[in-house]
């Protein structure tokens, strides 16, 4: 509800005050009014830390993905994933977004080929948490 979203989102809000050029308080910011269903004013939240890194911060990129895949936006989901793939190629969880945006999209072969990357991508990772 609002007044919960408002409440979780107040303390990233006081720090963007005190601190309007730190792009990562704007990122939580932006995640916290997704999760509550605030997916607009997310968006906003979410380009502007993307501005505000000049294109260099991936989670900021892969999360406003996620607010346009929730709208609806599969074409402009797929676009901010397909950045967050170029500034971050070995983050496996982008690929997997992607794969599920290609996916409702009607292109399984764009989604199988970004699930297989993205299981490449964990397979070393899974082995180090696994000895």
């Amino acid at each position: 509800d609002w007044t919960a979203a408002t409440e979780t989102a107040g303390p990233y809000s006081e720090a963007i005050r005190h601190d309007p050029g730190e792009p990562r308080h704007l990122l939580s910011r932006g995640q916290t009014r997704e999760r509550f269903g605030e997916t607009e004013a997310a968006i906003a939240d979410l380009s502007l830390a993307i501005r505000l890194s000049e294109g260099t911060f991936p989670s900021a990129s892969s999360s406003r993905g996620v607010a346009k895949f929730n709208l609806g936006d599969l074409h402009g989901a797929i676009a901010d994933y397909s950045k967050a793939i170029e500034q971050d190629p070995h983050e496996p969880i982008y690929r997997e977004n992607r794969a599920e945006a290609w996916r409702d999209l009607g292109n399984p072969q764009e989604a199988e080929a970004d699930e297989r990357i993205a299981r490449a991508l964990r397979a070393p990772r899974q082995g180090r948490e696994h000895p």
